[in-house]
């Protein structure tokens, strides 16, 4: 009996002594819906969506510049500041955002030397004028060309978003993305 009184308060005091650790919750940037205990997003908004964080030496890594929540969007301007010790720019190729609605051009100019990356890109579309919903503007391709933490940023005051009237739609969040190469 005293061995069993024993075990007994030993487990006790061992669950006692145990704490549930905080799962911690994954908050999609491109998600248009808000996590309970979290931040509403504020849209419109212009994200950086990193498809895998953590990229091998010598890797591609793909980066979807993604519109959040934007309505009668026809145009965009995007410049970014990639640390290019890590990252080369390898390419951009049109997003979902626009192609999946009709045609589309994008116009990409590379500064490598200073790892900046300005992006162009408008929809065309004789049947609608006009864009609006959630969705990748344009798909980056980098290669991980040394290991560290690569941020890429937005310059905020240079990017836009126009309307089909060239008027400028107001980006109300920025949110930047980093890429570990290991």
């Amino acid at each position: 009996m005293k061995s069993l009184s024993f075990s007994l308060l030993l487990l006790a005091l061992f669950m006692a002594g145990c704490e549930t650790p905080e799962v911690p919750v994954f908050v999609n940037p491109i998600d248009t819906t808000t996590v309970p205990g979290e931040e509403p997003h504020i849209n419109p908004a212009l994200v950086i969506f990193v498809e895998t964080p953590d990229a091998g030496l010598g890797t591609a890594v793909k980066v979807s510049v993604t519109a959040r929540v934007v309505e009668g969007l026809s145009g965009v301007h995007v410049q970014l500041n990639y640390n290019r010790y890590i990252l080369e720019y390898t390419g951009a190729t049109l997003g979902q955002f626009f192609t999946a609605a009709g045609e589309s051009w994008i116009f990409d100019e590379v500064d490598g030397e200073n790892g900046k990356l300005d992006i162009y890109t408008s929809y065309l579309s004789h049947d609608q004028v006009d864009l609006t919903g959630t969705g990748a503007i344009v798909e980056l391709t980098f290669t991980a060309i040394s290991t560290g933490e690569a941020a890429i940023d937005f310059i905020q005051n240079q990017c836009r978003f126009v309307d089909a009237g060239n008027v400028e739609i107001d980006i109300l969040e920025f949110v930047d993305g980093v890429i570990v190469v290991q």
